[in-house]
């Protein structure tokens, strides 16, 4: 390995001239636009060639006895005006040695594919184009800066030191006129399956780029590889901003940007240079090496005379070249640029030692095919050790990011062993380190909060208790006759109603530690239990109510009669709705226990979703809208009978007041519920705070309304024994009004004032006729009781009078039969006998008979 070292030993000029008026000349063609749109690129390198030139011809270790010189061929960036200026200057007396440069990649392309019929050896430091390593169409053409084909190992190693196995890549298809980032795409996705990265997707760009952003993200891409020019760059970052695909969760790998013209993202149609700037900050990109000499390091001080150092203590080498060159604009090749003369002039260095003692055969020169004849050995210049394997320079590639307005270094790729060496200060937007190249997940199911559900299920003890106590105290005074002026039965079913909403309470969520089957069976009984509990207990509110207004707006004269068994048939038909829609909800669609993600939150490179278990079918939007519809149209019309009735009280209907009220409870705390849960379902524990409120106030303050002014009545008439209200209905002038409007009519109005009065006075004729009626029941009584005594009596007299008459007539008679049988004896002894023995018993029974 030789180092270029040069002596600082003044030489006067006339002693130059004369020496090299001896030497033989090796003369190079320099290929630069200088003229034209590009001439400034050329005219920043020429000094550089020059100045290299010179230090080659300076030097005594190399080309002892030949003069280097270059002639210049300005290219314009046109092919034709440079081949044919090249062919004019191959046939010229001179002898070309090297064609050296080319900016403009068609200018490079004409020429290298012709330098094979003159048997020249091209090298450039410009061109990085990919398509100039085919050996085959460029066989005489060699590069001393890294191709672009050398950036895809820079992306493989920072792949794999970040762990990244997962990429999409975009890339500008060749169809815009750029082959450039086809074939550079190509080679990096064969590098990429050779290392074991996914490639999860390739989009080739053209007009629309939007295509791609969908599917990047249906991907769960965070790694982008991209590669195309400044004009599709722009718009594809302009899109990244407006896809939200920048900031920590991706990254992007653009290749080569800074080879881009300076502020290339400004002026972008869809985004403001801010927007452009957020989005490209924290990006990567991997560049050349433009030089390997910091200020600190003096060695360049070998290389330059001090006339040519304005300040050798600010500047490093691209400092000084900036503050030399001719134009300043572009100027990051001028490194390579002087390497490069140094490459041709160790070359030809070696074919002359090579010859000796003879001389050089030139011919031997030009007959070179073998590019290793050209490349080999190496030699430390000002972008650092100048090797190749086979035609590829060895050199350096810094991988770069950009941080704010600047790129920093952040890595530095050494091609002659392959290793990247990484800072530690990269930046990670925020993070300690590289986000993931997917999003990973994390599961956390969401428990109820201990405080919150355990207030929640006291308060619905406690309400349970409390209905349990107003079902006692209804159950045990079901006789009394205020309690049972209010229908006490369907008192019992409203409390039953409650006592099922009460319990929907404890299970408002799934816990996640029960089994699938406790989970199943928590769903289906949360549901029935909501739906019986509203149909018993709103609809034995809403039965009650139903009586007071159909009595209350019957036809003027006629009397309705509705009695508890007809309030029944109301809720029992409410209940059959019910069982219809359940049963053909778990027949056609049953409710299942599933795992709905609740939300997103992301921390660094995790992001934590929230499971929640949840009662759901797969058409539960329509089974809502029904049930939604059907209730709701039940709480429409149940408000509207307590509206309608709001001024009537019935003393045979004690709590028509109060069952309207409950009414507008029922009805105000289940529109909020349902509008709350919809609202706040991302916050699942204040959800269950304020539903679980809701519920437990809602059927706590129906409870008091219903029970309260009965209990208090109890208190103030255990037995029962205070005169019943009167029949009333406040008739204020604003009351009239809304009557008015209710019945739209004011003969409706003064009918009802009627037949309220005329029930009133029914009712106090009709008291009055049974006071009346029982008081003559009662004489009545009496008189039926002495009658019947005094009946009893006479009848008994008369009837022993009447039989004792007829037995002395039978006494008389038998008397008078005895004695007229006597006068008339038989004249038979025997017979007299027994005659007179029957006349003596004869005579004795008519005189026991008159006794």
């Amino acid at each position: 390995m030789t180092k270029i070292t040069f002596s600082a030993l003044p030489v006067l000029s006339v002693f130059i001239a004369l020496s090299n008026s001896s030497l033989q000349n090796l003369t190079f063609i320099g290929i630069l636009p200088l003229s034209g749109e590009e001439g400034h690129i050329g005219l920043s390198v020429k000094p550089f060639i020059e100045r290299a030139v010179g230090h080659v011809n300076r030097d005594d270790n190399i080309l002892n006895g030949y003069n280097l010189t270059v002639e210049w061929v300005d290219s314009k960036c046109d092919g034709g005006s440079a081949t044919k200026a090249m062919f004019d200057a191959l046939h010229s007396t001179k002898r070309i040695v090297f064609i050296y440069g080319g900016y403009c990649s068609y200018v490079t392309k004409s020429v290298a594919e012709s330098m094979a019929y003159f048997n020249t050896w091209q090298i450039s430091f410009f061109n990085t184009d990919p398509t100039l390593s085919d050996s085959v169409t460029y066989k005489n053409f060699l590069r001393v800066i890294p191709n672009e084909l050398d950036y895809n190992l820079v992306w493989v190693k920072f792949l794999e030191s970040n762990n990244w196995n997962r990429v999409v890549l975009l890339y500008q298809d060749a169809s815009s006129g750029f082959t450039t980032y086809a074939y550079t795409h190509n080679a990096l996705s064969s590098q990429l399956k050779a290392a074991g990265v996914k490639i999860l997707s390739t989009f080739s760009v053209t007009e629309n780029p939007e295509v791609a952003f969908s599917d990047i993200k249906a991907w769960d891409a965070k790694i982008i590889i991209g590669n195309f020019g400044p004009d599709m760059a722009q718009r594809i970052i302009c899109m990244a901003y407006h896809s939200d695909m920048y900031g920590h969760r991706y990254v992007w790998l653009l290749t080569q940007v800074t080879a881009y013209p300076p502020n290339w993202w400004e002026g972008s149609e869809n985004c403001t240079r801010e927007q452009m700037e957020t989005t490209l900050n924290g990006h990567f990109t991997v560049d050349i090496v433009t030089s390997f000499y910091s200020e600190t390091d003096a060695s360049y001080a070998t290389y330059f005379s001090p006339q040519e150092i304005p300040d050798p203590g600010k500047h490093n080498i691209q400092d000084l070249f900036i503050s030399l060159s001719e134009d300043t604009k572009h100027n990051r090749y001028t490194s390579y640029a002087y390497d490069g003369v140094w490459l041709m002039a160790n070359a030809l260095h070696r074919f002359i030692e090579d010859s000796k003692p003879s001389y050089p055969d030139w011919e031997q020169w030009y007959n070179i095919t073998n590019a290793s004849e050209i490349t080999k050995g190496s030699f430390t210049g000002l972008t650092g050790e100048v090797q190749f394997l086979h035609r590829s320079r060895l050199g350096y590639l810094q991988l770069l990011q950009k941080r704010g307005t600047n790129y920093r270094q952040v890595g530095l790729l050494n091609m002659s062993n392959g290793n990247l060496s990484l800072a530690t200060e990269i930046y990670w937007h925020g993070n300690d380190q590289a986000p993931l190249d997917h999003t990973v997940i994390q599961r956390k199911d969401i428990r109820p909060n201990i405080i919150i559900h355990g207030v929640l299920m006291a308060l619905a003890t406690l309400g349970l208790v409390l209905a349990i106590s107003f079902l006692s105290v209804n159950i045990k005074y079901a006789s009394h006759r205020h309690i049972k002026m209010s229908s006490p039965k369907m008192n019992n079913i409203i409390v039953a109603g409650c006592i099922f909403i009460y319990s929907t309470v404890f299970v408002m969520r799934i816990h996640v530690d029960s089994s699938n089957t406790t989970r199943q069976v928590i769903c289906i009984a949360r549901t029935w239990a909501l739906f019986f509990g509203f149909s018993l207990s709103f609809g034995a509110l809403f039965a009650k109510t139903w009586r007071v207004y159909t009595i209350f707006n019957s036809p003027h004269g006629q009397k309705r009669m509705i009695t508890d068994g007809m309030l029944f048939i109301v809720v029992v038909l409410l209940l059959c709705l019910d069982l219809i829609l359940l049963i053909t909800w778990a027949i056609v669609d049953p409710l299942q226990v599933e795992e709905t993600e609740l939300d997103r939150i992301e921390e660094k490179n995790t992001i934590i979703s929230r499971i929640l278990y949840t009662c759901e079918s797969e058409r539960m939007n329509i089974w809502t809208a029904i049930t939604y519809s059907y209730k709701g149209l039940l709480l429409v019309i149940g408000c509207f009978f307590a509206w309608q009735t709001r001024h009537v009280n019935i003393p045979a209907l004690n709590d028509s007041k109060y069952i309207g009220m409950s009414v507008y409870n029922v009805v105000i705390m289940s529109t909020s519920a349902v509008a709350i849960s919809y609202v706040i379902t991302s916050q699942q524990d204040h959800s269950d705070l304020i539903i679980g409120l809701l519920i437990i106030l809602c059927t706590t303050i129906t409870l008091c309304l219903v029970f309260v002014p009965k209990i208090m009545h109890l208190r103030q008439d255990p037995k029962g024994l205070l005169p019943r209200p009167r029949l009333s209905m406040k008739s204020s002038s604003s009351s009239r009004k809304s009557m008015l409007a209710g019945q739209n009519s004011s003969d409706t109005f003064t009918s009802a004032e009627n037949k309220i009065s005329q029930l009133e006075r029914d009712l106090v004729l009709n008291q009055a006729k049974l006071n009346l009626v029982t008081q003559e029941m009662k004489s009545l009584a009496s008189k039926c009781n002495a009658a019947v005594d005094s009946s009893t009596s006479t009848i008994s007299n008369q009837v022993e009078h009447l039989s004792l008459q007829n037995f002395s007539q039978q006494c008389n008679t038998t008397t008078t039969h005895c004695t007229h049988s006597t006068n008339n004896e038989p004249t038979d002894e025997i017979a007299r006998t027994q005659h007179t023995t029957a006349k003596t018993d004869c005579i004795s029974v008519g005189s026991d008979s008159k006794l």
